[in-house]
């Protein structure tokens, strides 16, 4: 019924097909939307700010999502990753096991198949240790839902779009 009323509020269901996440998100939120281009933040990529930015959103509740190259949704990366398609940033973690210190960011496609097969991937007997499983709440299941560094993140995505919601006085 909701989608059913954003399609009507845009015209038609044909107007709604595609856009940008953040857009949608401060449509239904009342939130304040902006996309990162992770083409223009070698810099920030590459020194660990933009990492650490992540980790402060998710702190602060920000909803986040991510959108891959261009391409059509009928096409899917040899990792995995269906193109010029959005994807839920459902966390951004930096933990430690025995084999070193890790960024990860977890992702879901809504679709709710068709995930990254590459290092963290749910089939990757790597890199998951027993404590990483349980830090993590690693599940092996085809849900959408996946793990992967945030170097591989940078290498399969092209952009992170962020809606930071507002609480009203009384709720903090």
């Amino acid at each position: 019924i909701l989608e059913k009323a954003y399609a009507r509020f845009h015209g038609s269901f044909e107007a709604i097909n595609g856009g940008f996440v953040h857009v949608g998100l401060v449509d239904f939120t009342g939130g304040f939307g902006s996309a990162i281009n992770l083409s223009e933040c070698s810099v920030d990529i590459n020194s660990g700010a933009l990492f650490k930015r992540l980790l402060d959103y998710v702190r602060k509740g920000f909803l986040m999502g991510a959108g891959s190259p261009s391409g059509s949704d009928s096409d899917i990366s040899e990792a995995g990753i269906v193109q010029g398609h959005a994807y839920a940033v459902l966390d951004v973690r930096e933990e430690r096991d025995a084999n070193g210190d890790h960024q990860l960011i977890r992702l879901r496609n809504p679709w709710g198949q068709t995930e990254w097969t590459g290092d963290w991937s749910d089939d990757d007997r790597v890199h998951w240790t027993s404590r990483m499983k349980q830090r993590l709440a690693y599940r092996n299941a085809d849900d959408g839902c996946f793990w992967m560094s945030f170097q591989d993140f940078c290498q399969n995505y092209s952009r992170v779009y962020l809606c930071q919601t507002f609480r009203l006085v009384t709720n903090g």
